[in-house]
């Protein structure tokens, strides 16, 4: 049966590895941006030529990276083979000893295969910044409080954050783990110390060739390049963002109150109505058990950092 199960698996991802891309970003510049990545490498204010492709997510990088054209393979899809990794470390018996709460743990991740393979027709990072934040929690919850640990869960905060800032409040995992670790904190900091300031030297990197803003899309830090973006463009795009998330325009977003705006995102037409109806009842049942579990370091833990994200 898990044979079988496996096999359908991997047929399923392979299939739609084939599709074309659904998220709405896939043609507004992931593509763009991949492209310009993989033509003319990281260009010295982009950003003034498209805001769009100013964002440069360390995944289309990767992917960038990776189309390794002179092999002549067309296949590319960085997302949909982790999908497929941390699928069958979903389903396939474990090789370390668990408890029944940790397998079903593990086990659960399969009930999102068909939102991340909706993710994986596109080069999207949510898909792969979605599995990183899985495990994370899946080491931070079962995994031991020692120095290694906290290096894995360290490198792929970094990784997470390079994917996507936004997963910036993963850092709570190896900050918290790290005062855990009775007796060798001295030890253990070296190595987590130099995978952060090299993944942070990363991300400050790349934004500062791309736009002259080392913490875009953040622009109260600029320096003084010849490429800088203007940060009334910046603000610009910020807001314009802000609005398509509620289906409105900007001018209307502005005059409303907060109850208004709520009214609004949870009536979204289309099936964003249906995703974001989701998420609140996800954010009620998390405070709710964040109450419940409050006085559990770990859950805890979990549940701010969900509820920030």
């Amino acid at each position: 049966f898990t044979k079988v199960c496996v096999a359908l698996l991997i047929l399923t991802v392979l299939a739609t590895a084939t599709l074309s891309g659904y998220v709405l970003d896939n043609d507004s510049y992931y593509i763009q941006t991949i492209k310009w990545l993989n033509e003319y490498g990281l260009v010295p204010g982009i950003a003034n030529w498209h805001i769009f492709l100013a964002q440069q997510s360390g995944f289309h990088i990767l992917e960038a990276g990776l189309n390794l054209e002179f092999l002549g393979l067309g296949f590319n899809d960085v997302g949909l083979f982790m999908t497929l990794i941390m699928m069958l470390w979903s389903v396939l018996p474990s090789v370390i000893n668990e408890t029944e709460y940790q397998k079903a743990f593990r086990n659960l991740l399969v009930l999102i295969l068909p939102f991340l393979l909706l993710l994986g027709t596109a080069p999207s990072p949510d898909a792969p910044v979605i599995l990183i934040h899985y495990y994370v929690i899946y080491k931070f919850l079962f995994g031991k409080r020692d120095s290694k640990n906290l290096l894995i869960i360290t490198f792929l905060t970094g990784l997470a954050c390079c994917f996507k800032i936004t997963s910036i409040f993963l850092g709570a995992f190896p900050l918290v783990l790290f005062f855990q670790i009775a007796g060798q904190r001295k030890k253990a900091i070296l190595k987590p110390a130099m995978v952060t300031i090299a993944f942070a030297g990363l991300f400050v990197a790349k934004n500062t060739v791309a736009s002259g803003h080392p913490l875009f899309p953040l622009t109260f830090l600029s320096l003084d390049v010849d490429w800088l973006m203007p940060i009334e463009m910046a603000t610009f795009y910020s807001n314009a963002t802000v609005a398509q998330a509620y289906g409105t325009t900007m001018n209307e977003l502005a005059g409303m109150d907060l109850w208004s705006r709520w009214q609004l995102w949870i009536q979204h037409p289309g099936i964003e109505r249906y995703l974001n109806g989701t998420v609140a009842a996800v954010l009620v049942f998390s405070m709710v058990a964040l109450i419940s579990y409050f006085k559990n370091v770990g859950m805890r833990t979990v549940l701010i950092a969900f509820l920030l994200f």
